[in-house]
């Protein structure tokens, strides 16, 4: 599945049958605990399967971007990249979030954003492997030179991947990682960002 706008029905189920690769990460998942237990935020998951972290087709990887990138351009705006999969309930929770209505205008104010499958998706495990952080959800903010402005790693807290930020300290990263790639956003909307975070992880039951 090609990376969608957010928005635009990033991440769907469709009828789809596993392929050998699909089933080693599915089982993965399995063992390493894919159920969404309270205070999880991520699921975990190791480097993408099928797509070499530092290869000598990183360029080619990354001429998956060059439409976003130049979009970004265009507009003046920075990048937001999310990995995930249908099969992760917080990756689904954090896709609800993103299609608010009061989120997707405050984000869309200032982001490119595009979300990739990264277990369907050959696109998206190639972008993945480019920008993998162990769990899923997570995500990277880019700037339209491919600088990593801020990713969804917290390494002050040692957390690793924060995936959804449901806990505090989480928030204040994801807070903090908005801030450094739009600059201009003001408190008020980062307010009704971090707002919609809480409002979601406490939906948790429905996604």
């Amino acid at each position: 599945m090609r990376a969608q706008e957010m928005g635009t029905g990033s991440i769907r189920n469709r009828k789809w049958l596993p392929g050998y690769t699909e089933c080693i990460i599915l089982i993965c998942f399995y063992f390493t605990g894919c159920l969404d237990h309270p205070g999880k935020g991520n699921e975990t998951v190791g480097a993408p399967i099928g797509a070499e972290i530092n290869s000598a087709n990183t360029e080619a990887q990354a001429g998956y971007l060059l439409p976003v990138i130049e979009q970004a351009t265009t507009e003046k705006k920075n990048i937001l990249l999310i990995f995930g999969s249908p099969s992760c309930a917080p990756c689904r929770r954090f896709e609800h979030y993103l299609g608010d209505s009061s989120v997707h205008r405050i984000i869309s104010k200032y982001f490119i954003v595009r979300t990739f499958d990264v277990i369907k998706s050959a696109e998206g495990k190639q972008i993945y492997s480019l920008y993998w952080k162990m769990g899923m959800p997570s995500w990277t903010i880019l700037d339209t030179e491919r600088n990593i402005l801020a990713d969804s790693s917290n390494p002050s807290t040692g957390s690793g991947n924060i995936g959804y930020p449901g806990n505090s300290k989480d928030l204040a990263h994801y807070e903090l990682a908005i801030k450094k790639g739009a600059p201009g956003i003001s408190k008020a909307e980062l307010k009704i960002l971090t707002g919609k975070i809480i409002d979601y992880s406490a939906r948790r039951d429905q996604y």
